[in-house]
């Protein structure tokens, strides 16, 4: 029996070894695999692979000549999106290089792509070249659009409220708009000719406050929290606790009550709220009014619009993106890193670019581009 067991030893010995041996091998491969991936930025080419890739402009991802003019049905491209062009065998997206704009006569998606060591360039389905060097200024302004930091309060435009002070008047572009004491607070876009200004007046003994703008001027209940501007400047008005929105002495009017919900008091003549309070790490309005605020009302976070909590945030998600919110402030997206996500709990992972909004008879759309297979697509959903 000692040969036999001896004889089974080393049986059992060589498969170990020879188990040994793939397994080592299957690591190598692995790891070689990665190494390549991180040089290449995750590009494959359609030919060297069987697997999908990710459908991200930023991949590297070549265009393939043989690839089908559609994907499967099943896939985000084909759900939302037309094909606008198809890059050639070996032509490559140019990292960050591309823009989407929605013009009046549609949407435009600009491309700056790589082939053979020249550059070309895509307006939709029309291209030119070769270049010598990426022709990047062709294409649409706000290419380089940060989506990690949105302005709250259109700060650029904000200024010194007592330079507007001038005989005890507020002046702005050679204009009167009434008696001032103080310019808390001071908003002028010369561009497209609006302001918004906080101001503190004396009244009888006694100090009043007053939205003021192109519209005309608002008696406020209080000073409150100060202006709140949409990035276009379309939209302003001043945020108000509750407690001194609804005073009923001169001590509520100045009274802070921790975690007080919100109104927001507007130029046009609406006053907004109560909002539920959010501790909101972001706080802006945008152009219909809507109060959006990027933060957590409880254990809950996400994208909250008029108190509302609109999108929670999938994981992974860390509240460093951009919303996007239809006009009556009952649907949004969020977008960040690659990833879309909605209200009605739809969700594109990895797959978005250079997010919009758009509007259509009164609708809004969000657009965004996928690439998939060599085709460039935009997308639109209704939001």
């Amino acid at each position: 029996m000692k040969p036999l067991n001896i004889i089974g030893a080393a049986m059992l010995l060589l498969v170990a070894n020879t188990s040994n041996a793939q397994f080592l091998n299957k690591l190598k491969k692995k790891a070689e695999a990665a190494v390549t991936k991180a040089v290449t930025g995750g590009g494959l080419s359609a030919e060297s692979s069987t697997e999908k890739p990710e459908d991200n402009a930023s991949d590297g991802t070549p265009g393939n000549s043989t690839s089908p003019a559609a994907p499967a049905a099943q896939s985000t491209a084909a759900k939302y999106g037309t094909v606008l062009f198809t890059m050639e065998k070996g032509e490559y997206l140019v990292y960050g290089e591309l823009s989407l704009a929605v013009k009046a006569d549609g949407a435009h998606v600009k491309a700056v792509t790589r082939k053979d060591r020249q550059f070309y360039f895509y307006d939709n389905g029309q291209r030119q070249g070769p270049f010598t060097t990426p022709p990047v200024n062709l294409l649409d302004e706000g290419w380089k659009r940060d989506y990690e930091y949105q302005k709250t309060n259109a700060d650029e435009y904000m200024s010194n409220g007592m330079s507007y002070l001038s005989a005890g008047n507020l002046v702005v572009d050679g204009k009167k708009y009434g008696p001032a004491l103080v310019v808390n607070a001071m908003y002028h876009n010369t561009k497209i000719k609006k302001f918004y200004a906080l101001v503190t007046r004396t009244e009888n003994d006694k100090m009043g406050f007053y939205l003021v703008s192109n519209q005309g001027a608002r008696k406020l209940p209080s000073i409150g929290m100060g202006l709140i501007v949409s990035a276009d400047g379309e939209s302003g008005g001043v945020i108000i606790p509750a407690t001194q929105f609804n005073a009923k002495s001169e001590e509520d009017a100045y009274k802070f009550v921790v975690a007080d919900d919100t109104y927001i008091v507007l130029a046009n003549g609406k006053t907004n709220g109560p909002f539920k309070y959010v501790d909101g790490t972001r706080n802006s309005l945008d152009e219909s009014g809507n109060y959006i605020q990027i933060g957590k009302s409880g254990p809950k976070e996400g994208v909250y619009v008029n108190g509302n909590l609109l999108i929670p945030f999938a994981e992974g998600s860390y509240g460093q993106g951009a919303s996007f919110v239809n006009s009556n402030g009952t649907s949004a997206a969020w977008f960040e890193r690659g990833n879309l996500q909605f209200t009605d709990g739809t969700f594109i992972r990895g797959k978005a670019v250079q997010p919009v909004l758009s509007k259509e008879n009164g609708v809004s759309y969000i657009n965004w581009i996928t690439i998939e297979k060599g085709n460039v697509y935009h997308c639109k959903k209704e939001l």
